[in-house]
């Protein structure tokens, strides 16, 4: 007989165990959010954790970075070591202790420069642990030590003869040139080079000899600054933001550090390493502080008794199995799922009351009634997303009035859900205004014609005052690239305008980043110059394979790190009073840009959103839960069947 209570019981001992066992930092992670540290805290473990994954324990040192490769892998006593033996102290002792011997006994063995207590010198690591090295800074050289050194390549940095011929075109050595000042107790010496590096700030980064050569900035200088602010007391700068932004931006999805990264939030081919991430924990560059509320595109077609649309061509599988949009324990889930990953709100595909049509249109709106069950909705918001081009073509076949149905609809939604208290609104003096999106525009206008469209909007305009109230309308204006002209008639009585899919999936990953780092701050501008605000767009993937009327089916593979870096090219882009980022979608299976959790990709792509939250031992508890939960439905669902 299945027992849930005892297979519930089993796993959430096995989960305790391997916390206890193997993942001692993740229980740390939450008495650090029990302390009231930043929900954005999570951010910070996972940085330790991949220190801690990039350490191997037969050579007793952390790898540079994760090369694919494991016999090219390359192990460096400094800086890498160095700095990771030294940032892991209170984190893993025992790690550190064993990185630390295993250095200090490599660089005997070596004949290295040592301080007394047997760590490397000459390789300026040492002056942000406190040692004071010499103010003219001698060029370095990378040597191998052993090759191989069990199956891999050892090596370190030293320091030559030579000295570099003008240190202060670089902006890390500026850094600890005033470091050495200040720990020379010469206060103008340290003030002088601390105003000089400020000097190379241009807004994305320091720039110096190497930006000049490479034309990409380096995420560690940020962290070489923050560390050198703290150490002479100065206090908040004025740039302090954005450079904190720009650090965190450089995190990947692994927990590490990239090094170089270019202004529009892309990065160049490099890995992430064990120097960044050190030299970014050991300055405790704080997180950021919420940039922007996050929105995501959410479907309750799910298990309707007229069109399940399960049994449609679905990619992927929901961790909550084959649920159904009218349970509110489903929809309290997903939104306790999407305000612990720094989601704010749910974006809700709407096709109105729908009465009028024998088809999705009234199931659906019934599960928005479910919806507002949802406990913890008190904390979150939602808005309406209205579904403009299958409206219209249901009420073209079906020969009624679009214009009238459109009205009819947002009276009712007006009515009905848009004095909700957790209805989004947007804030502007003394007023706030309910969000409605508005779904392919230009769709709308190539089947009305301009005037038309144009005479649907004064209508929803003058509606919406006779019933006093005025809507916030936000326009999805298409896939772009690039933006609309400043006169288009697209424009017209919107107050901001977004992408519900940003340009075309078939050009591939590296062609959409692009274009979103050229063309985002485009539309922003253009929107404002307008008195528009601007929305940018993420999504983590797409595959219409199986569609019905698709011929050519597109397949952009789901990567949770492109997507990363998507959002955070996105969160560069938002209008300062709007400060908004749209995902597409939480749950959009049927073209697979869900980022609700999944059997095939966990959460991976819930952590791209910035500042999500670390109740992690909540999450494992619902996950294991819900997994239970499904399978004894099935189980019983089997047995009654049998």
């Amino acid at each position: 007989m299945f027992d849930v209570k005892k297979v519930v019981l089993v796993l959430l001992t096995v989960v305790l165990v391997g916390l206890v066992a193997g993942y001692t930092p993740l229980l740390s992670r939450i008495a650090v959010s029990d302390a009231g540290q930043s929900t954005g805290e999570v951010s910070r473990v996972e940085a330790f954790q991949y220190l801690v994954d990039s350490y191997n324990s037969t050579l007793g040192l952390c790898y540079e970075h994760p090369e694919p490769d494991v016999s090219r892998r390359a192990y460096w006593l400094t800086n890498d070591n160095v700095l990771a033996s030294y940032v892991l102290q209170n984190w893993n002792r025992e790690i550190a202790d064993n990185i630390s011997e295993t250095v200090k006994r490599l660089a005997k063995d070596h004949n290295l420069t040592t301080s007394s207590a047997g760590i490397p010198l000459d390789t300026r690591a040492e002056i942000l642990l406190g040692y004071n090295v010499d103010f003219f800074f001698n060029e370095t050289e990378t040597i191998n030590l052993t090759y191989p050194y069990y199956g891999s390549i050892l090596g370190t940095e030293i320091a030559t003869n030579k000295l570099v011929g003008n240190f202060t075109q670089y902006a890390d050595l500026v850094c600890y040139a005033s470091l050495v000042e200040w720990r020379r107790q010469n206060c103008s010496g340290a003030n002088y080079y601390y105003e000089m590096i400020k000097g190379m700030w241009d807004g994305n980064g320091f720039v110096d000899e190497v930006f000049n050569k490479k034309g990409y900035y380096a995420a560690y200088k940020l962290g070489l600054f923050y560390f050198l602010n703290k150490v002479l007391d100065k206090g908040s700068f004025e740039f302090e933001n954005e450079l904190i932004r720009r650090v965190w931006q450089c995190q990947d999805s692994n927990g590490g550090f990239k090094t170089d990264y270019y202004a529009n939030g892309t990065f160049p081919g490099c890995y992430t390493n064990t120097e960044t991430t050190s030299i970014i924990l050991l300055s405790e560059v704080p997180l950021p502080q919420p940039s922007a509320k996050v929105g995501a595109y959410y479907y309750l077609w799910w298990g309707i008794p007229f069109n399940n649309h399960w049994n449609e061509c679905v990619k992927g599988t929901p961790l909550l199995w084959q649920y159904n949009s009218s349970d509110p324990e489903v929809a309290d889930r997903h939104i306790v799922l999407a305000k612990q990953h720094g989601i704010d709100f749910f974006t809700i595909s709407w096709m109105g009351r729908g009465l009028w049509v024998d088809w999705d249109f009234d199931d659906i709106d019934q599960n928005l009634n479910s919806f507002l069950m949802a406990p913890h909705l008190a904390d979150f918001n939602f808005c309406l997303f209205y579904e403009t081009r299958i409206v219209l073509d249901t009420a073209n076949e079906g020969h009624k009035n679009f214009t009238e149905v459109f009205l009819n609809d947002i009276e009712y939604a007006a009515q009905k859900y848009l004095g909700n208290p957790s209805y989004l609104r947007v804030v502007d003096g003394n007023c706030s205004y309910p969000v409605l999106f508005i779904y392919n525009l230009p769709y709308l206008y190539s089947n009305l014609g301009v005037s038309e469209a144009h005479g649907l909007l004064d209508a929803l305009r003058q509606r919406s005052a006779n019933l006093n109230f005025s809507v916030y309308l936000v326009g999805d204006l298409g896939p772009g690239p690039s933006p609309p002209d400043q006169n288009s008639p697209l424009l017209y009585s919107l107050n901001a305008s977004t992408s519900y899919f940003f340009d075309d999936p078939s050009k591939g990953w590296d062609s959409i980043l692009a274009n979103c780092g050229q063309y985002y701050h485009e539309w922003q501008s253009i929107m404002n110059s307008k008195g528009m605000e601007f929305i940018p767009n993420a999504y983590p993937g797409f595959n219409n394979t199986g569609l019905k009327d698709v011929t050519q089916p597109v397949v952009l593979p789901p990567d949770a790190m492109r997507f990363k870096e998507m959002v955070n090219i996105a969160s560069t882009c938002t209008d300062d009073h709007l400060k908004m980022v749209m995902v597409t979608s939480w749950n959009e299976w049927l073209e697979a840009t869900a980022i609700e959790p999944s059997t095939e990709y966990g959460e991976s792509f819930l952590h791209a959103i910035p500042e999500f939250s670390t109740c992690l031992l909540l999450t494992l508890f619902f996950l294991i839960t819900t997994l239970v939960t499904s399978f004894a439905r099935k189980k019983h669902a089997h047995f009654a069947t049998s």
